[in-house]
């Protein structure tokens, strides 16, 4: 399956390039008629992740907001607001229910995710297709790509680097998501087994 990227032709010269780039924020210049250029296909041309990890993010955030009306009503719980959102689970005792069992779901999303990433990467590595530049994993390219953006911003490269399957800011956020989920668990556990 080929990616939008791969589809866009190369145009002639005709036109400069103040009129023929418009500026998009964190995107970088792209042609003003760039629809024209992208063979598109409706039913596969934009899927980045597989249905495992749609799953996982849908299962993570339906658990994450939860955890957070519930676990915040219950810690502020003097608060007229906190009050309010315990109200609504049914009441405190309801809310520490709710919010061990988004817990678990958490966990099992974060299990789910582990075994999905593991699963994967063996597979690929077994048949041989695996290929690093279509992984989360950091590189020194996105220590590279990090610097040249920067001298971008500030003027000092025409044009953005050219990314991967996922750039650096992509790898950042889920470096960070993972972080955050174990600090998440580790901190939870603590607190329910003390």
């Amino acid at each position: 399956m080929s990616t939008s990227a791969e589809n866009i032709e190369t145009m002639g010269d005709e036109e400069t390039a103040e009129s023929y780039y418009t500026h998009v924020e964190g995107v970088g210049a792209i042609p003003r008629d760039i629809y024209k250029h992208v063979k598109s296909d409706p039913l596969g041309d934009l899927p980045r992740y597989s249905i495992h990890i749609v799953i996982q993010h849908f299962l993570t955030f339906v658990a994450f907001l939860i955890l957070a009306a519930t676990g915040l009503s219950l810690h502020f719980s003097d608060l007229w607001w906190a009050r309010q959102i315990t109200f609504l689970f049914g009441g405190t005792d309801n809310a520490r229910l709710v919010h061990k069992m988004a817990a678990a779901v958490m966990v099992a999303a974060s299990i789910y995710h582990l075994l999905t990433i593991i699963g994967g990467t063996l597979h690929k590595v077994m048949k041989k297709q695996f290929d690093i530049k279509k992984t989360q994993i950091p590189r020194l390219k996105d220590l590279h790509d990090l610097v040249h953006d920067i001298k971008y911003f500030f003027g000092r490269e025409q044009f953005r680097p050219k990314m991967e399957k996922f750039m650096y800011k992509q790898k950042l956020h889920y470096l960070a998501i993972l972080w955050g989920t174990f600090v998440l668990i580790s901190a939870g556990i603590t607190l329910l087994f003390p």
